[in-house]
């Protein structure tokens, strides 16, 4: 019978504790319910609150609660065209039961996250049947994806994500029917994602025996691969001949030409900086923008997360795999990760070739870094902590010292985790190296195994206590990362947008569902979502992706930019009659001297923009400023509402 000391020091326990499925899958589910707990706290924390991307993307659905809403509105027409019809039908089956798009936009993400960890478990044990890699993994998984706002926005890039998972499980087990299902889900969800889905099929039809690539003999995975890859290519040919009144997807040629593309535009494609816009930069780069810390050269400054490095440490693990043991019981299925970067890459590198043909390249590296690092690192760490538990076991001078290396890189790493928030060239550094030099370090002196013994009453407690206090070190590092970057990424990132103007919005929508809302305001880019009602204009909008759209668009904000610095009364009203506009939605301050109304996306509309800040700063009267007062129907600290009719009733204001 062993006593409470021998229990302490016996280790083998915490070894045994790896293997309980039920322990580390139901904590799984805890840490995705958690985070999902600290998302819904944001998106009900407001009852006038929504996420950036639904603006667009989503609030277009309630027509499907109210056929009445946004009658024939230019720019809700257009985010219904740009959805995939397989998201579209969700929401709308959805609102058959009673539950509105902008409510179920902020409920689908908690089943993403759930579906998405409970696939990201079973594929981790797939590699390697241990229950404490599949809680890590799925640990990595769900930090990474709270630390963007894919998951939380509801749109299809946060359907990939457990739709990609499901994929590459039931490609691992052989699941013919369920693998083909989710390949044909992800190819109505995301696009992108089901080229890279395909990459893969074709990928695993080869193998690499005897220094030489050899194509399988097995006849049910080519005729499977044929099969899938039809379907996929069939899919895809609805979106290549899907009929547009909205212009083709820009070409290279006319990306270069619009400043929109430029570093400073509002897409920021074109990077100056080759080394940034080949890594870090937004759509244009490999690597996810948030494993990059910003600046401390004056640049973008890159930093991989703390299990990116861990995945990185995998490749090295199995290369001594003598000295752990784990890596025996590894399988085959190992091999799927390089299938996925391998093909990630490769239409990362196709996508540049034929730029914005295929979208964005970036689309096709990001989700897919995050799957893959989550998983290598989790697997990583877990045959870490079984040769530490290993050790513990021993009377080796290894372990000894390796432990307390270990446990001062750790200590280190912690304490070194706050200089994130301020941008330190030096303390980004120190981390940095911190880091590379743990992973280093730690697989170096874990593969040794000296045989050199050491007296027991000498080794029992310091080599236990040790081995226990770095456990918990590893297990607060890894839980409390996304503390560490609160400030930098406010984890969970979800982008929600908090209207400020309530009065605003009621007012609004007790007015008939056709009110057209012209405003150059931010304010106005919430009234459809907040409101219910349409705008003349959306700021998030201007992207020129498909240039017709665009250039209707644009001419809009032009017109709007006219009209609203006119000193010109007829002017106005004729604007007013033309685009059926019922309400004017100001800034309060829009008609100061230091209104930045080329600061703030509207720079790149040349000299109407010019000569409306020409006007304001020579004082020129204005026909809105002059009625601003007569006309308000809704005044807040911050906005005043105009109404149009005042204005066609007008006569002469400007003196």
């Amino acid at each position: 019978m062993q006593t409470k000391n021998s229990y302490f020091l016996d280790l083998t326990p915490l070894r045994e504790l790896m293997l309980s499925r039920t322990f580390w899958f139901s904590l799984s589910i805890v840490f995705s319910i958690l985070y999902s707990i600290l998302f819904l706290q944001i998106a009900f924390g407001s009852e006038y609150s929504i996420q950036d991307d639904a603006r667009r993307s989503i609030v277009w659905m309630m027509r499907f609660s109210d056929s009445e809403l946004f009658p024939d509105d230019f720019l809700m027409n257009y985010y219904q065209w740009a959805t995939p019809s397989a998201l579209a039908s969700l929401y709308k089956l959805m609102s058959m039961v009673g539950i509105n798009a902008i409510l179920f936009n902020k409920l689908v993400p908690i089943a993403l996250g759930l579906i998405s960890t409970i696939y990201c478990y079973r594929v981790s044990l797939q590699i390697l049947p241990v229950p404490l890699a599949g809680f890590i993994s799925t640990l990595f998984l769900n930090q990474n994806l709270w630390l963007k706002d894919d998951l939380g926005s509801g749109t299809p890039r946060g359907f990939l994500y457990p739709l990609f998972l499901a994929f590459i499980y039931y490609l691992l087990r052989s699941s013919t029917i369920p693998c083909l299902l989710s390949l044909i889900l992800l190819a109505f969800f995301y696009p992108p994602s089901v080229l890279v889905a395909s990459g893969v099929l074709v990928l695993r039809l080869f193998s690499w025996n005897n220094q030489r690539l050899r194509l399988t003999t097995d006849r049910k995975e080519i005729v499977f691969c044929i099969v899938s890859l039809l379907v996929v290519f069939l899919i895809l040919l609805t979106y290549l001949f899907k009929s547009s009144d909205y212009g083709a997807m820009v070409s290279l040629a006319e990306a270069r030409n619009l400043s929109e593309f430029g570093q400073d535009g509002k897409i920021g494609f074109f990077h100056r900086e080759p080394l940034t816009f080949w890594t870090c930069n937004d759509y244009s780069g490999f690597f996810p923008r948030d494993w990059c810390i910003f600046n401390p050269f004056k640049r973008k400054f890159f930093l991989l997360p703390p299990q990116i490095l861990l995945g990185l440490a995998l490749p090295i693990i199995l290369y001594y795999r003598s000295h752990f043991s784990l890596v025996e019981r590894i399988t085959s299925a190992r091999f799927i990760l390089p299938q996925i970067l391998l093909s990630s890459l490769a239409f990362y590198l196709i996508s540049h070739a034929v730029l914005f043909k295929l979208y964005l390249p970036q689309r096709y590296t990001e989700h897919s870094l995050r799957i893959v690092f989550a998983i290598a690192g989790g697997i990583a760490l877990s045959m870490l902590i079984d040769k530490l538990l290993e050790w513990g076991g021993k009377k080796t001078i290894a372990s000894g010292i390796t432990i307390i290396i270990f446990l001062l890189l750790q200590v280190a790493m912690i304490y070194s985790y706050l200089p994130i928030l301020y941008f330190n060239r030096t303390r980004s550094l120190l981390l940095t190296g911190l880091m590379v030099i743990q992973v280093l370090g730690l697989v170096y002196f874990v593969g040794r195994d000296r045989k050199k013994t050491l007296p027991a009453r000498e080794v029992c407690l310091s080599r236990v206590f040790l081995t226990y206090i770095m456990l918990i070190v590893i297990a607060v590092s890894a839980l409390l990362y996304p503390l560490s970057l609160k400030k930098y990424y406010f984890f969970p990132k979800v982008s929600y947008i908090t209207g400020k103007e309530p009065e605003l919005y009621q007012f609004l929508a007790k007015q008939p569902k056709d009110s057209l809302v012209a405003s150059l305001s931010l304010e106005g880019d919430n009234i459809p979502s907040f409101a219910l009602r349409p705008v003349f204009v959306h700021r998030d909008s201007l992207e020129p992706y498909n240039l017709l759209f665009y250039e209707k668009l644009r001419q809009r904000y032009i017109d709007l930019i006219e009209a609203q610095y006119s000193p010109d009364l007829t002017a106005v009203q004729n604007f007013i009659q033309k685009n059926n506009i019922r309400f004017w939605l100001l800034d309060r301050s829009a008609f100061s001297p230091d209104y930045p109304i080329d600061k703030v996306g509207l720079q790149s509309f040349g000299s109407v923009t010019s000569d409306a800040v020409e006007r304001l700063q020579a004082g020129t009267p204005l026909v809105l400023s002059q009625l601003s007062k007569s006309c308000s129907v809704v005044e807040s600290k911050n906005i005043i509402l105009l109404d149009a009719s005042c204005i066609l009733d007008a006569k002469n204001p400007v003196r």
